[in-house]
């Protein structure tokens, strides 16, 4: 009966997805989301302007003519210029493939295969999460298609759904002892490297020196990659072209302009912009949210480095080191929260194999309702309050660190040496 009733939810939000989706496909065709800003990359590069990549004015060239009459609002202010791309050069040639279609074949394209991918992590995942496949495989199956801030990145065209596939993959990669392939994996993600460089920060701390040296022949791939895409000059303005971006931002017109607004940010820079940046000036704010997140960062790296042999296990760390990633990234979305579901996943299921108290796998299960209960994320996009979802991702960690604490029971056939870097005693 419960299995029944999670799989009609499940459907259930589903369906208010295609219903949105379809509302508002007239507006998502005419370039109103993110996607506009990949496909004019595309287009730039198509054009053989690639070193020009990040240069405000030519984005706007390029934007100006492909979306003539989009009156994009960015929380009640209208918002004047173009959907401005800022990733790393090295994701443009996929753009630049997509750009020799018409913009509305090229999101459609991009749509489905971000549907697709959101068909595939439940696959990687059943081998893997077997007391939760018992327990509701149609939760299992259905979690990443049924997940509000999917849908979002799906609606958005963004790329957030693929990064949280190459997280998925690495995890996979470390449960089975390959950390170098894990650490590639996790490079091929550094078109959002804000929520990958944490994690990897914490690996360094931890001495995983085989993760990091797959991830650093993979960057170093990637590096070369992007100077064949936009040059010495292009990789030269990058790092420029970000500061700028996020400078000012106390100003809801530059906010506006840049399509970057701090307030509606769901991590620790979300939290303290709202908290402070009434009273506090920005050359205050900024650092105060750098060196709150970098002591986050440090203490779950140290913590976890301490942990006992016995409280180490890998899907619920890794987990930390998501939600970890994601309060401490400088810049994230709702749609990056996709990122979510694999701990949410994980969390539910060492509750249910690990046979926990009844009142956290209630607990776990209440929060995990929560994050996938579409109408309650509605009021926070309305009013620009993403900050708020701070609350739940704390929860989800918290969750994950209780099953971690001393005591808790632990499957034996758990890889502590992924994290440890030794075997665990012989009476563990």
């Amino acid at each position: 009966m419960k299995t029944r009733c999670v799989f009609y939810a499940l459907l259930a939000l589903m369906g208010l997805h295609i219903w949105f989706f379809v509302a508002l496909a007239d507006k998502t065709l005419a370039g109103y989301t993110d996607f506009s800003a990949f496909y004019a990359a595309g287009r730039i590069a198509a054009e053989g302007k690639a070193g020009d990549l990040y240069n405000y004015e030519t984005q706007k060239r390029v934007q100006d003519p492909l979306f003539a009459g989009v009156q994009r609002d960015g929380y009640g202010i209208p918002v004047p210029g173009p959907m401005l791309y800022y990733h790393p050069p090295f994701e443009v040639p996929v753009f630049r493939l997509l750009a020799y279609l018409s913009y509305p074949w090229a999101f459609g394209v991009w749509a489905l295969a971000s549907v697709a991918v959101l068909l595939i992590i439940p696959l990687v995942l059943r081998a893997h999460v077997a007391g939760l496949w018992r327990a509701s495989p149609h939760f299992v199956a259905l979690s990443c298609v049924a997940f509000f801030p999917a849908f979002i990145a799906v609606l958005q065209g963004q790329d957030s759904i693929l990064l949280a596939l190459l997280f998925v993959l690495a995890w996979v990669s470390l449960k089975q002892g390959r950390e170098a392939a894990a650490g590639g994996l996790l490079a091929l993600g550094l078109f959002k490297f804000h929520f990958v460089l944490p994690v990897v920060v914490l690996f360094l701390l931890r001495r995983r020196w085989r993760m990091l040296a797959g991830f650093s022949i993979a960057s170093v791939l990637l590096l070369a990659v992007s100077f064949l895409v936009v040059g010495v000059k292009g990789i030269m303005e990058y790092p420029g072209f970000l500061l700028e971006l996020n400078s000012g931002l106390q100003s809801r017109v530059l906010q506006a302009l840049r399509g970057i607004f701090p307030f509606a940010m769901p991590n620790l820079r979300g939290v303290l912009f709202m908290a402070l940046s009434g009273f506090l000036p920005e050359s205050l704010v900024t650092p105060a949210t750098l060196v709150a997140s970098a002591a986050l960062l440090l203490w779950w790296g140290r913590r976890s480095a301490r942990l006992s042999a016995q409280a180490r296990a890998l899907d619920l760390v890794f987990s930390l080191d998501i939600c970890v990633a994601v309060l401490v990234s400088f810049h994230a979305q709702l749609h990056d929260l996709t990122l979510l579901a694999l701990p949410i996943v994980l969390v539910l299921n060492r509750a249910l194999e690990d046979e926990a108290p009844g009142w956290l796998r209630w607990g776990v299960g209440l929060l995990a309702a929560l994050f996938f209960f579409t109408p309650a994320y509605l009021p926070l996009l309305q009013r620009g309050w993403q900050f708020l979802l701070v609350v739940p991702i704390s929860l989800l960690a918290l969750a994950a660190g209780r099953q971690l604490r001393p005591g808790a029971a632990q499957p034996a056939a758990e890889p502590y040496a992924l994290l440890a870097g030794h075997m665990p005693p012989a009476d563990a």
